[in-house]
């Protein structure tokens, strides 16, 4: 910098160079997931950084006046010059400069260490050694009568929904089961007991369910039969019925039945059940919600989109619907799409309705969209707690892809968690995605 500019030019050259680092501190902050304490502290540096500067065009004023345009230069000085050198050797461009950078990068790798302490990172493998609850595996029921056939996966569905947590279990997620039920060929079959004990081993469950729903007339018949899913010895059968149209009732008590049967001592007795993560009591809007989840499991997501534009037609506080209508938009329109973000919204405004997986879920996705890493903890303790769910391990993967900038998350275990969803739903084509984009970043010719 020439020593003839005057204070007015320094402080405009100064000026502009500030505005410009905070914005690219707010950029750096909003897509890196950095605390908020970033912005003030770099405004805290500039204000510091601003009288260093004007003591230096004072003193390089003062150094040229002296007799030199540099340090550097061989030039006879006087007494009174001897001081200005001396100050010269500190308060100098180059160590203006220099200073500013290394505030910045202290600034910044802070920033950085304090990310990764709030944010503990669990790759793929880490989450799968941590020791899990008991599982249980609801498998597709058998049904008889008419208009009974949406209960065939839903029950999967319902169940899987009111069984998580109670007595110490987790519950299977519903889309591995029925992908390994698929795999299995268990339709095929006939949904015979070996069969059906097999695919709930090969979903990791300790336990499995095999159900059936029967209509009699204006009523509704479910019985449950409860196996050790490895040894394949009974351990209870339970059997519930009333109006077809109380179906929450009964969803509730057989809930309660089960757990019953398989729980002991005071957890068995205590055990209340309720589907209140469903989020409705509108037997149509529930109906419309089980059928589009039938087609969004097979990635018609067209199908699926009309089936929760009914559900929520039925009942417009039906959050679970909102936020499954939300997904569908976003797989057929892409991400950030207008009409995924007004489903969303509607999601989040009934959130406190939503099962406490759909809040882990929607929150993660929420993280994507805000750029942040807010729901990162609680979607590694939700994977950790259950390895089964393909869309938990999809969302890590969006998660580590998308916002991880910051943390220590090699290529490798993003790719992992997408491998993770694909291995438990390989049905489930959009899984298959970024598996492709991340082999065609890195060999163009491997996919």
């Amino acid at each position: 910098m020439k020593h003839g500019k005057s204070i007015l030019q320094v402080l405009g050259i100064y000026g502009a160079a500030s505005w410009v680092v905070l914005q690219v501190v707010d950029v750096l902050k909003q897509n890196m997931g950095l605390p908020d304490w970033v912005f003030p502290f770099s405004l805290v540096l500039l204000l510091i950084g601003l009288p260093i500067i004007l003591t230096t065009l004072l003193v390089q004023r003062k150094l040229s006046g002296a007799g030199g345009e540099s340090l550097e230069e061989e030039a006879p000085v006087t007494e009174s010059a001897a001081e200005a050198v001396s100050a010269g050797r500190v308060f100098n461009w180059r160590n203006a400069i220099l200073g500013g950078v290394l505030a910045f990068s202290l600034l910044f790798g802070f920033a950085g260490l304090a990310v990764l302490l709030k944010e503990k990172v669990l790759s793929p493998e880490e989450a799968l050694a941590e020791n899990a609850a008991p599982a249980i595996a609801v498998l597709p029921f058998s049904v008889r009568g008419e208009g009974l056939e949406v209960w065939r996966e839903g029950m999967v569905d319902l169940l899987s929904t009111n069984l998580d947590g109670a007595a110490g279990m987790r519950s299977i997620a519903g889309r591995t089961v029925i992908a390994r039920w698929n795999e299995e060929g268990a339709d095929e079959a006939g949904g015979d007991l070996e069969t059906s004990l097999a695919v709930a081993r090969a979903t990791g469950a300790s336990y499995a369910l095999l159900g059936t729903a029967i209509s009699s007339g204006s009523g509704m018949r479910l019985t449950a039969d409860l196996y050790d899913a490895k040894a394949g010895n009974t351990l209870g059968s339970v059997r519930v019925e009333g109006p077809a149209d109380s179906v929450f009732a009964l969803v509730d008590e057989l809930s309660v039945a089960a757990v019953r049967e398989m729980a002991t001592g005071e957890a068995a007795g205590g055990e209340s059940l309720q589907l209140s993560g469903v989020s409705t009591r509108s037997i149509d809007a529930l109906k419309a919600y089980l059928e589009g989840m039938s087609y969004f499991r097979r990635s018609n997501f067209a199908a699926a989109a009309e089936s929760f534009k009914a559900a929520v037609a039925e009942d417009s506080t039906f959050a679970l619907a909102y936020l499954r209508l939300g997904d569908t938009y976003g797989w057929m329109e892409g991400a950030w799409s207008g009409a995924q973000a007004e489903a969303h919204e509607k999601a989040v405004a009934f959130r406190d309705q939503l099962p406490y997986r759909e809040q882990v879920l929607m929150d993660a996705e929420l993280s994507v969209t805000d750029r942040n890493l807010d729901g990162l903890a609680e979607l590694q303790r939700f994977v950790r707690d259950h390895p089964d769910d393909a869309d938990g391990w999809f969302m890590l993967g969006e998660l580590y892809l998308h916002r991880g900038q910051n943390l220590p998350i090699r290529r490798g275990e993003i790719e992992n968690a997408f491998r993770r969803a694909v291995t438990l739903d390989p049905t489930f084509g959009p899984y298959h995605g970024h598996l492709i984009d991340l082999a065609l970043w890195t060999t163009p010719d491997s996919a």
